[in-house]
């Protein structure tokens, strides 16, 4: 049994390794497209407005409710400043647990191959691509890890009986929830 679990984790390892060299180049980058328009938005509100004021939300011109977003980006901002870098790499991290997020979530139902295939077309896929650079849509990339983990914890509510089952269903819960506010 020990062995599976082994190639589970060497599978995984590589996957995540995997995202990490294909799109490392996003270190490099500095603020593009929307990022001021939300640090305006960040700088100038009340701290923490993003999860209590739904009258801020309706201010915004883009008037789509996504709290994870901006508390995701506040964190970065209040830890590191407005320095570019951090913001990335922790874009690189959320981005690069995604495919082992996927991976697991496919092998409670395929094949070690098949779930491979599965997270490896996902990490290579042009939407993929293309939300990969950007700050502006990391609650999409939070979204799709919560919403995996998610999946996860209640599959395994599923299977399990007694106190565990119910720990499991409750962690699935706050994970979809913490997904659900990562995009209306």
């Amino acid at each position: 049994m020990a062995r599976p679990r082994w190639a589970d984790a060497g599978i995984a390892l590589a996957l995540s390794a995997a995202a990490w060299l294909l799109y490392h180049p996003i270190l490099r980058l500095w603020w593009t497209y929307d990022d001021f328009y939300h640090f305006r938005h960040l700088i100038t509100g009340r701290p923490g407005w993003y999860l209590f004021d739904g009258a801020e939300f309706r201010r915004l011109e883009s008037k789509v409710l996504t709290p994870l977003l901006f508390l995701s980006l506040d964190v970065d901002r209040r830890l590191c400043g407005l320095h570019a870098y951090p913001f990335y790499f922790h874009q690189l991290v959320a981005f690069s647990l995604c495919p082992v997020a996927i991976y697991g979530v496919l092998r409670l139902w395929l094949r070690r191959l098949w779930a491979l295939v599965g997270a490896w077309v996902f990490l290579i896929g042009p939407v993929i691509a293309a939300l990969a650079p950007l700050l502006f849509v990391r609650h999409y990339i939070e979204a799709i890890l919560l919403g995996a983990l998610a999946v996860m914890a209640w599959v395994g509510a599923l299977r399990q009986t007694g106190g565990r089952a119910w720990a499991l269903a409750w962690l699935s819960a706050v994970l979809y929830f913490a997904a659900a506010m990562a995009k209306e």
